[in-house]
This record gives structure tokens, C-alpha cells and sequence, in this order.
């Protein structure tokens, strides 16, 4: 019997997951956002952990509250709440730029 809603990516979150988007360009990928500042990125279909990027400026945590990939997959947009948009690079697993506002 197969098995429906168990959670097996998650779990890598320390804090409350706030949004979780699916790449445009490839449909077993997928990132996630949660309230411990981290962005992972996973694979669905090798059931793994690819990439888990810590948002920070000048040592202070931000807690994350929204994930979204860019229309070409290329890159992931988070929203924090102390209102920062990170930019980070899905190839290189790396933040590219961030707007505070």
C-alpha cells in the first residue's frame, strides 16, 4: 500500500516552514522556507537534501516567510521577516544579491 503525506524533506527545518515553491524548469525540484532563516533546495526524485543556505547580515538570523524560484528556475527569491529580499543562485548555492527595505 503506498503511503500519502509522509514528510521526509522537512524535517531538515529547525524552525516552522513558512512556503515551500517548485522549480519551473525541472518538476523534481523544490526549496523551502522556514522560521530558522535556512533555504533548502531539494530533489524529490533522489529523495535528498541539495543545498541548505543560512540567510544573515552582519551575524543576525532572519526568519524566512516566503520562497519563490525566478521564471527561468535559475535563481530563488526569499522574503524575511525584517523585510530583506535574498537572491540566491540555484547552480552556484550562493546569494547573489539581497534588497532591504
Amino acid at each position: 500500500m503506498q503511503q500519502e503525506g509522509t514528510v521526509k524533506f522537512l524535517k531538515f527545518h529547525q524552525g516552522s516552514v513558512r512556503g515551500v515553491a517548485f522549480s519551473p524548469r525541472d518538476r523534481y525540484l523544490f526549496c523551502s522556507g522556514a522560521y530558522d532563516g535556512k533555504v533548502n533546495l531539494y530533489s524529490a526524485q533522489r529523495t535528498e537534501l541539495l543545498m541548505c543556505y543560512q540567510i544573515s547580515t552582519l551575524g543576525n538570523t532572519r526568519n524566512v516567510n516566503a520562497v519563490r524560484f525566478t521564471s527561468d528556475g535559475s535563481r530563488i527569491l526569499a522574503s524575511t521577516t525584517a523585510r530583506r529580499l535574498a537572491v540566491i543562485d540555484v547552480e552556484r548555492g550562493e546569494q547573489v544579491m539581497s534588497y532591504d527595505n
